[in-house]
């Protein structure tokens, strides 16, 4: 039971780790992740939706990309409604394509899947303080089957003790 618990541990440890340190493998590799935060994809992409991107050599039409915003530096996801020099992308839900152009340089990445509302547990979680109680409460709930049980036995014990009073 306690090699449960510490194989557990040490996977709730290793994914803190992973998160806290996420920037560094996710934006500088193939992989990138965007949580989705407005209305303009749906209803391909909800809002709290957590979308995996991944890079590719080119991309086509009609391909779901997130690309660096120009001028406010924002990612944005976005489908690909032409092709030229430059991407023209707009959202499902707009009426209007995107004002700026967009280079392939500026694009994080192609969707590859995407998780409904799991995005608002990582969103949540974001702040060390959250993530740390959230920790706290998996430990506390995983390492409660060992506290019932050491109980139980220390109440089988104070009873055998009684018995041969």
């Amino acid at each position: 039971m306690r090699l449960k618990l510490f194989h557990f541990l040490s996977l709730i440890s290793s994914i803190a780790l992973l998160w806290v340190f996420r920037p560094t493998f996710l934006y500088d590799g193939d992989f990138s992740y965007v949580i989705i935060k407005g209305e303009s994809m749906r209803p391909t992409l909800e809002p709290g939706d957590f979308a995996i991107l991944r890079r590719a050599d080119n991309y086509s039409i009609n391909d779901i990309v997130a690309y660096i915003e120009p001028y406010y530096n924002q990612v944005i996801i976005h489908r690909i409604v032409g092709k030229g020099i430059s991407f023209i992308l707009k959202g499902d839900n707009r009426d209007q394509v995107d004002p700026w152009t967009v280079t392939s340089d500026m694009i994080l990445g192609r969707l590859i899947f995407s998780v409904p509302y799991i995005g608002f547990v990582f969103d949540y979680l974001k702040a060390p303080l959250r993530l740390a109680i959230a920790i706290t409460v998996i430990f506390l709930i995983s390492s409660l089957p060992d506290i019932i049980s050491l109980y139980r036995e220390e109440q089988k014990r104070i009873e055998r003790r009684r018995r041969g009073l």
